[in-house]
């Protein structure tokens, strides 16, 4: 049996002076799970001294925090037959409640909707008892799924009466988050926000048990970002990693010189279930206690792969098998190219090894299962910082410590690299990265989309970005993706001629931005670029987006911006401001590693006009009339018109010209064709 190392001695020493199960219920309330798990592990081996429900449970738990999901199962099973042979119906109904959301985990949907229904049943006859705030929790979910907000709304209601009359400091804020998502959700973003701040202050001044603390900071730091509220983010997700790399378990009500509340006398206060064990999100995300997806050593994606996980070794060790655990080959099986999700091995979680009378076991070391959750947000955080090779690395930590029913996470993981590699030019990873992040499951938008228009093929570009849009099924449940893809098809509409499109998209970005900082630069940037495009007047929205760009400390944006700022002004006839803005973007693109921008900030600055007999960039005669109309704000109709020629035969000429001046926009190969007067060196051929 495994036992952590500096677990051991004292387990061995205390043998003789405790009983296990008292010392397991010590190690739980401590939040010392894997002293937990061995303990009880070893004394369900003794018929003789079978465990009761409660202590089943107990297990079910410590099994789960420890990774052994096929043992939660079945000691949750246990527990549940143990409480209904008792005649204990809340017992009964808050374990069948557990396996419902193990099942749902697990991807046995049937199983999980048989064991919510016998939640229901048992609870049913103590409607008041706090184990309904889960069943209220529940409700609110599948209320926001079916589309039915004031449905949803009145079930977060009940679970905030539910919480509050339970005393629970942890229920109460978890309702509160519920809550909090549901109005945000509804558009209601003012009071979403605030329920949220509440919740969050119980997380930050460690009045929360561990468990709860770490939900709280995963779902805060989701709907965050999905709110578009980067300020938030940026100081919760630090927060969010300072709790998770403390040695576990950190200040928490358990652990800042307080004990866990004792359990109330059967006359006294309703109890807490939340004390008396974990409680996962019915959502199903965000969910610890799983296996490690990694990266192995013959990974094609080598930069999410170098990074070793926290607390992890240099030698493989074994780890425990079962329900929720794969061998290597079943994992490669269900993880994408490139991605080792073998449970354990070189970089992955820290296992002891030890002989126990049921034969070897393992038991991880893993001290805290929420890191890897907290650090995707730390990525993104990280990533719109301008932190980038940080965040690339950070990225393949991601993908050594989420667990295989957090696959999202890994996802996620990859998109981000993407989205790093794309803008350092380096396209070929790139698409790899996208291509992990579809496999398991996200769509790579609007990242593909943009790497294809860098690549010239705009067609792809332009059906990726429109089928993205058609598949969002709640536009104003994720703002912030909503925002990114209709900003990326702006730019690419704008990149083949479709001005029309591009209006619609800009109009509908600004209806989104609301009092959101974040998404107010995203649509003022789209509004400037329009402008250009259509040769209106720029400035006015380009200086506000600049900014809020610099407002919100997010560099790669602000340079984008002051790109176009330069073509503005160049084409308003100040080259002084032009230079100046160019010079920055210039300094910044080259602090990121944006290779692609730098060059082009450069070639602008450098700004030697063409000659008769020379055109820059290796520009044929044919491609710079077409760079020449499009400077003079013609659409593709209008080219092909002008010159006579398909509008097919045009797109292919402007896939040219951008993929030659390393430009992804009409307004840079704009500002391209003023900085080197291509329009007069054409126009005399």
């Amino acid at each position: 049996m495994a036992v952590p190392v500096d677990q051991a001695a004292g387990a061995v020493s205390t043998a003789s002076t405790a009983p296990a199960v008292e010392r397991a219920r010590d190690a739980a309330a401590r939040e010392s799970w894997a002293e937990a798990y061995t303990l009880l592990y070893e004394a369900d081996l003794h018929p003789s001294a079978a465990l009761g429900p409660d202590d089943l449970d107990l297990l079910a738990d410590a099994a789960w925090w420890a990774g052994h999901v096929d043992e939660s199962v079945a000691a949750r099973l246990r527990a549940q037959a143990g409480y209904v042979a008792a005649g204990d119906h809340r017992g009964a109904g808050h374990t069948a409640w557990w396996l419902y959301f193990e099942y749902r985990c697990l991807g046995r949907p049937a199983a999980a909707a048989g064991w919510l229904r016998r939640a229901r049943h048992h609870l049913e006859q103590d409607p008041d008892c706090p184990e309904q705030c889960y069943l209220a929790w529940t409700d609110a979910e599948e209320a926001q799924e079916h589309h039915d907000p004031g449905a949803a709304l009145a079930a977060a209601r009940r679970m905030n009466h539910l919480a509050g009359r339970s005393g629970s400091p942890d229920l109460i804020a978890l309702s509160r988050q519920a809550h909090a998502a549901v109005l945000l959700a509804s558009g209601r973003r003012r009071e979403g926000l605030s329920l949220l701040d509440d919740a969050m202050c119980s997380v930050m001044a460690g009045e929360l048990s561990g468990t709860f603390t770490g939900w709280l900071y995963c779902l805060a730091l989701t709907q965050c970002m999905e709110a578009a509220d980067f300020g938030r983010a940026v100081e919760w997700t630090h927060a969010a990693m300072t709790w998770c790399e403390a040695p576990w378990p950190p200040t928490s009500r358990a652990l800042a010189g307080r004990h866990p509340d004792p359990p109330p006398e059967p006359s006294g206060p309703v109890e807490d279930p939340g004390r008396r064990r974990p409680a996962r999100p019915p959502d199903g995300h965000d969910s610890p206690g799983r296996t490690p997806v990694r990266n192995g050593p013959d990974t094609a994606d080598p930069g999410l792969a170098a990074e070793p996980a926290l607390g992890g070794h240099d030698n493989p060790r074994p780890a425990p098998t079962g329900a929720g655990r794969m061998d290597g080959d079943q994992a490669r099986r269900v993880g994408p190219a490139g991605l080792d999700l073998t449970p354990a091995g070189p970089g992955g979680p820290a296992v002891a090894v030890a002989e126990g009378a049921g034969g070897q076991r393992a038991v991880p070391l893993t001290d805290n299962p929420f890191r890897g959750l907290c650090r995707i947000h730390y990525v993104e955080v990280l990533d719109l910082l301008g932190a980038w090779t940080l965040a690339e690395a950070e990225a393949g930590r991601v993908c050594q410590e989420v667990l295989v029913d957090s696959l999202e996470a890994a996802a996620a993981a990859h998109y981000a690299a993407g989205e790093i590699r794309r803008r350092q030019g380096r396209l070929d990873e790139a698409a790899l990265s996208y291509a992990h992040a579809h496999e398991l499951g996200r769509i790579p938008q609007p990242g593909l989309a943009l790497l294809r228009l860098a690549q010239g093929k705009a067609d792809a570009a332009v059906t990726g970005l429109r089928l993205a849009l058609a598949c969002q099924s709640e536009p104003r449940h994720d703002l912030i993706c909503r925002a990114r893809l209709l900003a990326a098809q702006t730019e690419v509409a704008l990149a083949v001629g479709d001005v029309d499109g591009a209006a619609t998209a800009v109009a509908e970005l600004e209806a989104l931005a609301a009092d959101a900082t974040l998404l107010g630069a995203m649509a003022d940037t789209a509004r400037g670029a329009l402008a250009l495009a259509r040769q209106e007047p720029a400035q006015r929205p380009l200086r506000r987006a600049l900014a809020a760009w610099l407002e919100l400390r997010i560099p790669y944006d602000a340079a984008q911006v002051r790109m176009l700022l330069a073509a503005a002004d160049r084409a308003a006839g100040d080259e002084e401001a032009a230079r100046l803005e160019l010079a920055a973007a210039r300094a910044t693109f080259e602090r990121l590693g944006a290779a692609p921008d730098a060059r082009r900030a450069a070639a602008l600055l450098a700004g030697r006009p063409g000659t008769r007999g020379t055109l820059p960039g290796g520009l044929t005669s044919r491609e710079a009339e077409v760079l020449r109309l499009v400077a003079a704000g013609r659409t593709n109709k209008d080219i092909a018109r002008t010159l006579v020629i398909s509008e097919h035969t045009v797109a292919r000429h402007l896939n040219n010209i951008f993929a030659k001046l390393d430009v992804t926009s009409r307004a840079a190969a704009t500002a391209y064709a003023y900085a080197h007067d291509l329009a007069e060196v054409v126009s005399g051929k």
